[in-house]
């Protein structure tokens, strides 16, 4: 039973390690705000050079682009929706992109499952200061005094 434990921390261990080779070349490229962004976001890597943070069953999917980052995708679970944990999580990334200094781009796509229009998602991402046409909306980090 123990050799068996060992192996599997071995394993581990191992994966980790590999992991670490894959993304540290795409981490090595990122701008300052960008890493420091992600690290206070809480995002976990793969290693195609995009970030994911989960919170409370709502998940963001995040890459870095040029010294901005690129919100990809904001997923809310089904038994999830209406509760406000996708604006709780949005508001989270907007304040760790505000201390870390760093611009966030997204384009608003409708997806038919989540009821949601483009209009309409275009205006929930106004609410949190994001600026610009549906399809290139960028939201500068808001200074505090």
């Amino acid at each position: 039973m123990s050799h068996e434990r060992a192996t599997m921390e071995e394993l581990r261990k191992l994966q980790k390690e590999m992991f670490r080779e894959l993304t540290s070349e795409h981490w090595n490229r990122l701008s300052s705000q960008q890493k420091a962004f992600f690290e206070l976001v809480g995002a976990q890597s793969v290693p195609i050079n995009v970030f994911i943070v989960r919170k409370n069953g709502v998940s963001a999917t995040m890459s870095a682009k040029d010294e901005a980052v690129s919100i990809s995708v904001i997923c809310t679970e089904q038994r999830e929706r209406q509760k406000g944990r996708a604006s709780q999580l949005l508001k989270w990334i907007c304040m760790c992109a505000d201390q870390a200094r760093v611009t966030l781009v997204l384009w608003v796509e409708a997806d038919d499952s989540n009821g949601l229009t483009e209009e309409q998602l275009s205006a929930w991402y106004r609410r949190y200061a994001f600026t610009g046409s549906p399809s290139n909306m960028t939201r500068k980090p808001l200074l505090s005094e």
